[in-house]
């Protein structure tokens, strides 16, 4: 045995070739025509299918978000319809609430008044009590200064008597 290096084996297909010398290679067999054809038909096939599969799922996810859109205007107008109604409540609470602290005020103002009517009432009866008071005093404090002033006269003239006695 005598070393020698070692030969790669080549495969029956690699030497084969249509004209049979067998110098050409496996990938020349795929360059003919019908095989180029028959490859290219079926990735248009594919491209085909896939083209169509992804046409189909956007037009689905199209359909979903107009779906989606349809039902969002649908809420969106619910909520305003909503809003519309609920703000028409508030409006009608606000004009009654108006309305009652209206007639609260008016009732307290009625009361006021009606308190300050009695306050001034008695306030003049107090005034006229207290001033008929004084008035006494002063006719007492008259009397008196009278009484006093016939005193002094008659003393004085007592006096002027007995002055002239003497």
């Amino acid at each position: 045995m005598t070393s020698s290096t070692p030969t790669p084996k080549i495969e029956a297909r690699d030497q084969a070739t249509p004209d049979g010398s067998g110098q050409g290679t496996w990938w020349r067999e795929w360059l003919k025509p019908i095989v180029v054809v028959a490859v290219v038909s079926a990735l248009v096939a594919v491209l085909t299918l896939a083209s169509n599969v992804l046409i189909g799922v956007v037009e689905s996810l199209r359909a979903d978000i107009r779906d989606g859109n349809a039902q969002l205007h649908g809420e969106i107008r619910a909520n305003r319809e909503e809003i519309k109604v609920s703000e028409a409540q508030l409006r009608e609470e606000i004009r009654a609430s108006n309305a009652q602290l209206r007639e609260e005020i008016r009732a307290s103002n009625a009361q006021l008044h009606e308190e300050i009517k009695a306050s001034e009432a008695r306030v003049r009866d107090e005034l006229k009590a207290s001033e008929a008071r004084v008035n006494q005093r002063i006719d007492a404090v008259k009397e008196e200064v009278r009484a006093s002033e016939f005193r002094v006269r008659d003393e004085l003239k007592a006096s002027e008597a007995r002055q002239a006695q003497q």
